[in-house]
């Protein structure tokens, strides 16, 4: 996302004006009069005839308004499905919340369990082990 101008929407459009109103000035005339950057002024003067319409190949700024706002959309319509695909896979919750979802472990607590199992395997292994030495 573009940062904000560091130039006020209405410091910008007299910039402009000024420009237009006065005859055989050159952009970098302008700019210098201004205290703002050549090419900085330019790309107000080429937007500024865009939004008039003499500059038909140029999108306008209502145009690119629309653009970014639609880009936005798209990139929070792709995190939404990103978020509710994971949740569909949380440890914490059986099914994520959705009753047809099968129940998915996660892999940490598949480990716990097996090592669980296995001690305990152990210590069965260790008590008939003392139950045969007690036993004889």
């Amino acid at each position: 996302m573009a940062r904000a101008s560091k130039y006020p929407a209405e410091f910008r459009t007299r910039g402009v004006q000024l420009y237009r109103d006065s005859e055989g000035r050159t952009i970098a005339e302008g700019a210098r009069e201004l205290g703002v950057g050549a090419e900085t002024f330019r790309k107000w003067v080429r937007q500024d005839e865009a939004d008039r319409g003499e500059a038909p190949a140029k999108p306008t700024s209502a145009q690119l308004a629309e653009w970014a706002r639609l880009r936005e959309n798209v990139e929070l319509r792709r995190t939404n499905e990103i978020l509710r695909l994971a949740s569909s896979f949380s440890p914490r919750r059986p099914g994520g919340g959705r009753s047809d979802a099968p129940v998915v472990e996660a892999p940490f607590e598949v480990e716990k369990a097996d090592t669980a199992v296995a001690r305990a395997r152990h210590d069965v292994d260790e008590r008939r082990a003392v139950v045969r030495l007690v036993g004889r």
